[in-house]
């Protein structure tokens, strides 16, 4: 019986014969094993590799600062399942240049436009924040801090709020705060402003 039909016959007519390439043909010194996926033995994650998968995490998390205190990012200021799960009445919206007002009427919001840049004059709008955030405790409710990420921006409002409210410094506020929401990280100008304002 012919075997020009079958696999092994195609197989075979594309290699040198049924037996193994010649040796000549063979690369010399390559290590197989060393190309393979070895899970156990992994390499350790880079620093980058840690950063994102941080940021991944707290994109969508709502973090809780303080009582009635959040901060987040736009992912969480538009989730309305997220809000309500936490109990958030109020929103200082950071970030009103891009982000809008997603749930108004049925949230209190306070709108700035303030640019996650070394040059911004927070410091201008830290008051009416401390304003809001009171009231909306005084009515036993709940505020979210929130701009594009909960990076900067939202968490120097924070920040701030807590100094004020604590008479507390920079350095053991902002310690808190990262404490709780890895990610936070004002701006080098922002850092400067609230060092100067305490």
């Amino acid at each position: 019986a012919s075997s020009k039909g079958s696999p092994a016959a195609g197989v075979a007519g594309l290699s040198l014969g049924l037996g193994a390439p010649p040796r000549a043909n063979r690369p010399m010194g390559l290590n197989l094993d060393a190309l393979r996926d070895n899970s156990e033995e992994a390499a350790p994650e880079s620093e980058l590799q840690i950063r994102r998968r941080k940021f991944d995490f707290f994109e969508k998390h709502c973090t809780r600062v303080a009582d009635g205190l959040y901060v987040a990012g736009e992912a969480v200021a538009k989730n309305r399942a997220t809000l309500d799960e936490h109990g958030i009445t109020h929103v200082i919206n950071c970030n009103a240049f891009i982000i809008p007002n997603y749930f108004e009427p049925d949230l209190a919001y306070k709108s700035l436009w303030l640019q996650d840049t070394p040059g911004e004059d927070i410091s201008c709008v830290l008051f009416d924040c401390f304003d809001f955030i009171r009231a909306s405790h005084r009515d036993g409710g709940r505020v979210l801090v929130h701009c594009s990420q909960g990076v900067s921006r939202s968490a120097s409002v924070a920040i701030s709020y807590l100094m004020w409210r604590d008479g507390d410094t920079y350095e053991r506020t902002f310690a808190r705060v990262k404490a709780s929401r890895g990610v936070a990280n004002p701006n080098m100008g922002f850092t400067c402003q609230l060092l100067q304002w305490h």
